[in-house]
């Protein structure tokens, strides 16, 4: 769990405790989803649980059921706080946590596999920036995507390229340029519907790209008519002082997959990757992991990996999920904190 920091306060000239605008634990889900019994703690901004299906909480807007099940352990769950209180709410059908200066938000829409993809991709993410651009917080700075069937064709077009084709058409009628596309993971489930849930700014944050890969929003054509849209990791607040969102990261180096069918050499590459990309940002190794695997069978190959790797306590979350290239076995996301500068 990131822990709180402490910084001079400009003031009164003494040590105060502060805190980064967003934590995050990962604990055992107790209770059932939508328990009215058991009230959201003070200044939770999000609840993510893990099932076998989604689902949205009608009696609690900031919490929200993940189609994807956890590996290894009992049902676990996602904890995001800020340190201010937070409203709940729904409207048009989109579930919301909002602090002062951040908003969650969560959008489900039935995708019964005849539609196309690109149209039901177009509307969610048209949906949910009209939304938090409403809401009073227009940059969105992290957003987590589960669609069905990701590799199965779609009106001749792989779901997950379909899928790419209108979320970059969302994002750029809504007039965000590459260099404001936020952090982002894309997995398959096993459950039907496309979600879409995101972290939304007042302010935008600042966007690190790994010098070890191509851009992804710079992909070449052979990926899909359009590219992906969103950045490699992403500082929020932009001075670094706060939070920095790691994207789903996999074996890639340039635009190529490396290592196909090899789970133990693509672990090795996605970690050299997050390596990259957090020195880029001037970060540390992440305070929180998430490890996305295709195969169940090779949980306990990459725990060993990452018990190497990740700092000893290091939280990490696994779940069943397809990576969005079929030739890929293992993605990882992550969150780090960094202390504030005591300048700001």
């Amino acid at each position: 769990m990131m822990r709180p920091y402490t910084a001079a306060h400009a003031d009164a000239g003494v040590a105060t405790p502060r805190r980064p605008p967003l934590t995050v634990a990962i604990a055992p889900l107790t209770n059932a989803p939508g328990n009215p019994d058991c009230p959201a703690p003070e200044g939770r901004l999000a609840q993510i649980d893990y099932g076998a299906a989604h689902r949205q909480c009608m009696g609690d807007p900031g919490r929200l059921v993940v189609g994807l099940p956890t590996l290894g352990e009992p049902a676990l769950r996602e904890l995001w706080q800020t340190p201010a209180p937070v409203v709940t709410g729904w409207q048009d059908g989109i579930g919301y946590g909002q602090g002062p200066d951040l908003l969650f938000a969560h959008l489900l829409l039935l995708d019964p596999g005849t539609v196309d993809l690109a149209d039901l991709a177009e509307r969610a993410y048209t949906q949910l920036l009209a939304f938090i651009r409403a809401r009073g917080f227009p940059h969105p700075l992290r957003m987590w995507n589960v669609l069905a069937r990701v590799h199965d064709c779609n009106r001749g077009l792989e779901r997950y390229r379909a899928f790419c084709v209108g979320r970059d058409r969302a994002l750029r009628l809504a007039g965000l340029a590459p260099t404001r596309f936020p952090a982002a993971t894309a997995v398959g489930a096993a459950t039907s519907g496309l979600l879409v849930y995101l972290f939304a700014g007042r302010t935008p944050g600042l966007a690190v790209e790994n010098p070890r890969q191509v851009s992804a929003w710079r992909y070449p054509a052979r990926y899909g008519p359009r590219p992906p849209s969103f950045a490699r990791g992403l500082h929020y607040p932009a001075n670094g002082s706060g939070c920095f969102f790691i994207s789903g990261t996999a074996s890639v180096v340039g635009h190529r997959s490396l290592h196909p069918g090899d789970l133990g050499r693509q672990l090795r590459e996605t970690l050299n990757n997050l390596e990259v990309l957090t020195d880029a940002a001037g970060v540390g190794r992440p305070s929180l992991l998430k490890v996305f695997l295709r195969d169940p069978r090779h949980l306990e190959q990459t725990r060993a990996g990452l018990r190497h790797w990740a700092p000893t306590g290091t939280p990490v979350l696994y779940l069943h999920a397809q990576v969005c290239r079929a030739e890929l076995e293992i993605e990882i996301e992550g969150v780090c904190a960094r202390p504030p500068d005591a300048s700001q």
